[in-house]
């Protein structure tokens, strides 16, 4: 009976989960990689900064994917524009800015959005403004979302530049 419970438990958090990363914006994709390719972003991971004590979370290395696709994007198409987030911490800000792109573009306003951040638990990256929390993105109780924070991190269109 014990073991049923949990089951349940965790398909609720799991879908949990899968809507709020749709309602954020993220695309789920299903890769299949060889373990050289799991170790290879190990080591990836370790240089950009992160913790590799622990197996990283499926956040983690979507970050890492979402930089070595930047990276091979600037590569490819040099004529564009691509900022490529080298540090977990850029990594995060680059995530928020894109989850709050998404809600803007979905026609939120920088009050809904923020109320949406911290509905989901989404920490502000790290600024003078914020007291020093933390830019991990890991979440916790220390989120206090404002609609001047959403407004700092959204994305300033450029006249004539690309989407991508």
């Amino acid at each position: 009976m014990e073991l049923a419970i949990l089951g349940e438990y965790e398909k609720a958090r799991q879908q949990k989960v899968a809507e709020r990363r749709k309602e954020s914006g993220y695309k789920t994709k299903k890769y299949h990689l060889f373990a050289m390719d799991i170790v290879r972003l190990n080591g990836l991971a370790k240089s950009m900064g992160y913790s590799t004590k622990k197996q990283l979370s499926n956040e983690e290395y979507s970050a890492i994917i979402r930089t070595c696709i930047a990276e091979s994007y600037s590569r490819t198409f040099p004529e564009k524009t691509v900022k490529v987030p080298k540090t977990p911490a850029e990594q995060r800000e680059y995530e928020l800015k894109q989850i709050i792109s998404y809600r803007a573009e979905n026609g939120d306003s920088n009050e809904k959005i923020a109320k949406f951040l911290d509905q989901h638990k989404y920490i502000p990256p790290e600024d003078e403004e914020t007291d020093g929390q933390s830019s991990e993105g890991q979440k916790s109780d220390s989120f206090n979302w404002t609609s001047k924070q959403v407004a700092k991190l959204k994305p300033r269109k450029k006249r004539g530049s690309s989407k991508f």
